[in-house]
């Protein structure tokens, strides 16, 4: 997956008649110290690592097109749990391409093999404080999303917008199921005035998830409509909101309450399916401010179906994200992040017991939160230092597959990052 996503992608655009393609390359390096490597509940091995690898980026600019590929391969090595020493791989690209004045498309690709759900891309900026999802214990994790958009500006006050979502997640772990998402989206906008904008749309979204040890495969369809509006209180603010009603309907295979379930026997693959279904709202909402040209804030809450994930089932997201950015000299940024993230079961979910005598009807109810403080300053124009602190936990209430997630850990990081001067053909 990881070749094709990128030899795809690279060979497109790299056999376009370009002007001249620009090569970025830059050495990252860190050191971390994670007090709960392995992310268990009980007996916590803190331990220190080191990080070091390149990140090669290629883009080019032809006429009215854009594009950007790069690859991130990073070797960690710990210093006493060496069973979690890895090599890890990040690559990703973008390409945009205007039709005119009035249409535009994009395509981004961002595919990961690491160890660690919320480990960072040392290839793109600010990677090291990204958005915070579920995790799972330590084990070989792949993971890709790839999104296409277009949008068009019919007059000068109504503009659309489709967009089009693929991820897929697998872990080596055997108690997390594959899944995989695909979504798709079309919204109207229109320009009240010059500091309101309303409009509205759809969208339809389509989750699998494969059958582990104890619960069987699954398949998930939510239909959503939301009505949006958007609000300029001046230049420093900015609301905005979204949300609608939303249709779940899941078909899971039915188990049969016998031991084969538990050891995936093909036998007992499909002895039927049964079928769920829920109305519930989704929604967004977000408030930012820019209290001075070097300070700003924004807060968010939102409720949505979740992506793909190590959980086992589809879910109901809510999550609130706090987040400060503070410049207070040039070459110094700093960032504030707060996160809370609950996921729970779409629907009720059927899992078999240990011995594969009976079932019952449970549903995944998951909380993570996480804080992180994360400064980066500009030593020169070629060298950038990166510290960060974050705090996180994670509570399962419910019937996730991922029965060991229960965790909570700090993680101190510093960072290095060299450029080299770019190289042009």
């Amino acid at each position: 997956m990881l070749a094709r996503a990128v030899l795809l992608l690279a060979g497109i655009t790299l056999s376009l008649p370009a002007l001249a393609v620009d090569v970025d390359l830059a050495v990252n390096t860190s050191s971390e110290y994670d007090t709960n490597v392995s992310r268990s509940d009980g007996k916590k091995e803190g331990d220190f690592s080191f990080r070091i690898g390149p990140t090669v980026q290629v883009h080019d600019e032809i006429r009215k097109l854009h594009y950007q590929v790069r690859y991130s391969p990073i070797y960690q090595k710990f210093v006493r749990e060496d069973q979690f020493d890895k090599l890890s791989h990040f690559a990703g690209g973008n390409l945009d391409y205007r039709i005119g004045d009035k249409t535009g498309i994009s395509l981004t690709e961002n595919f990961r093999f690491t160890q660690s759900i919320n480990q960072e891309d040392p290839g793109t900026v600010g990677a090291d404080i990204e958005s915070p999802s579920t995790e799972t214990r330590r084990g070989d994790i792949y993971s890709n999303i790839a999104r296409l958009e277009a949008h068009h500006s019919f007059t000068p006050r109504v503009s659309g917008q489709s967009i089009l979502t693929y991820e897929y997640f697998d872990s080596s772990n055997d108690n997390t199921a594959k899944n995989t998402s695909l979504a798709g989206l079309t919204s109207l906008s229109y320009a009240v005035s010059a500091r309101d904008r309303i409009g509205g749309g759809g969208g339809v979204t389509r989750q699998q998830f494969d059958r582990v040890p104890g619960q069987p495969a699954s398949e998930t369809l939510t239909y959503r409509i939301f009505a949006s509006w958007l609000h300029n209180f001046g230049q420093n603010t900015e609301l905005s909101l979204r949300g609608g009603p939303a249709l779940i309907s899941t078909n899971q295979d039915k188990p049969n309450s016998i031991r084969p379930l538990l050891e995936l026997d093909p036998a007992a693959k499909n002895p039927g399916r049964t079928k769920d279904t829920s109305v519930t709202f989704f929604g967004e909402a977000s408030l930012s401010h820019d209290w001075t040209q070097t300070l700003s804030s924004f807060l968010s809450y939102n409720r949505t179906d979740g992506s793909a994930s190590s959980l086992g089932s589809s879910t109901v997201a809510d999550s609130v994200t706090f987040l400060t950015n503070w410049d207070p000299i040039r070459k110094l940024d700093i960032t504030l992040r707060g996160d809370w993230v609950q996921r729970k079961s779409a629907n009720d979910i059927t899992q078999a017991s240990r011995s594969g005598l009976d079932t019952t009807d449970r549903a995944v109810d998951t909380t993570y939160y996480s804080a992180s403080a994360r400064a980066g300053y500009r030593a020169s124009q070629r060298i950038t230092l990166s510290a960060r602190l974050t705090y996180q936990k994670q509570d399962n209430n419910g019937a996730s597959v991922s029965n060991t997630s229960d965790f909570g850990d700090f993680i101190a990081f510093l960072g290095f990052r060299y450029e080299f001067d770019p190289f042009h053909f």
